[in-house]
């Protein structure tokens, strides 16, 4: 069903949704069977969510644009603003198991990582908490899709490459808002 018809077919039904009568049984076990068949799907609804224009990210010009993305197929994506995707760890836990209650940045793979102290330092001088995660999961840099992400405390993604950028300072000023 196109997301035009989508939307046609939910305008006739959601009044009656609620009705006790013929109509109203009707078609709540007509959008049931819709849910049956299009859970998976639906799915992006959810997981899929993504704040595109926040002030708190840093989104960089290879981030698709959040207004193309189909909000009924979920795609993992660790795109500045989405949901950090779930990942396996190579000791067989999940990613989400080894973040703190503060930011954090995920290093995927090899360390050192330049200006990483800096980074550091910069949360230090806002009492921002924040810790560095690795990971050696070849999953983890085929889904984040960059070597470090920055996850800000709700999980969501504020900013990812494959270096630090120069203003580590102005970094965490966005992502904080400080």
């Amino acid at each position: 069903m196109e997301a035009t018809e989508r939307r046609v077919w939910r305008d006739s039904w959601e009044p009656a949704i609620t009705e006790d009568s013929d109509r109203g049984r009707e078609v709540r076990q007509r959008v049931a069977r819709l849910a049956d068949s299009e859970q998976l799907k639906m799915i992006g609804i959810e997981l899929g969510y993504r704040y595109a224009d926040s002030p708190l990210v840093l989104p960089s010009s290879s981030d698709p644009d959040a207004a193309d993305l189909d909000r009924f197929d979920y795609v993992p994506s660790a795109a500045p603003g989405a949901r950090l995707p779930h990942v396996w760890c190579g000791d067989g836990t999940a990613m989400h198991d080894h973040l703190g209650w503060g930011y954090a940045l995920i290093v995927v793979g090899d360390w050192p990582v330049d200006g990483l102290q800096q980074l550091v330092d910069a949360f230090a001088e806002r009492a921002v908490p924040f810790e560095v995660v690795g990971v050696r999961a070849s999953a983890a840099r085929s889904v984040y899709e960059a070597d470090l992400v920055l996850v800000r405390p709700d999980l969501h993604v504020a900013w990812r490459g494959d270096h630090l950028p120069e203003d580590l300072r102005g970094l965490v000023a966005v992502v904080t808002r400080h």
